[in-house]
């Protein structure tokens, strides 16, 4: 299967309203983390597709379990926050991740396209 420009744009479309509808703090954590985890797992089959897996892995971690939310402690509530900014991270270069595929896609349209009107509109000898 192979996926489309559009997919590219629609995935990091998404993406980034998932992190516009969200406040990046603490009480945010499990949807942010969840999120990711959701657009992570898109983000590996456009990995195994492009044969990039290695790299993926590498700049996309899975994550641990996040922080009680407004745990008992000030420890706690900290750490919440500082996992619902790693998430709200990892989102964003996600996003720029799958913008380069969605790049990359409209390249290959575009030099298609024009192949196929240069070939289409030069004269025959």
């Amino acid at each position: 299967m192979t996926l489309s420009a559009g997919r590219y744009f629609r995935l990091t479309a998404s993406i980034r309203s998932t992190l516009e509808s969200l406040e990046v703090k603490g009480d945010a954590v499990r949807a942010l983390s969840d999120a990711y985890i959701t657009f992570r797992a898109e983000g590996r089959l456009v990995a195994e597709e492009r044969g990039v897996v290695d790299e993926f892995e590498r700049m996309f971690p899975e994550l641990a379990e996040p922080a009680p939310v407004g745990g008992p402690s000030a420890r706690g509530v900290i750490r919440a926050a500082s996992d619902a900014h790693g998430a709200a991270g990892l989102l964003l270069r996600l996003a720029g991740w799958l913008d380069g595929f969605a790049e990359e896609a409209r390249l290959e349209l575009e030099a298609k396209a024009y192949a196929e009107a240069r070939i289409t509109h030069e004269p025959r000898q």
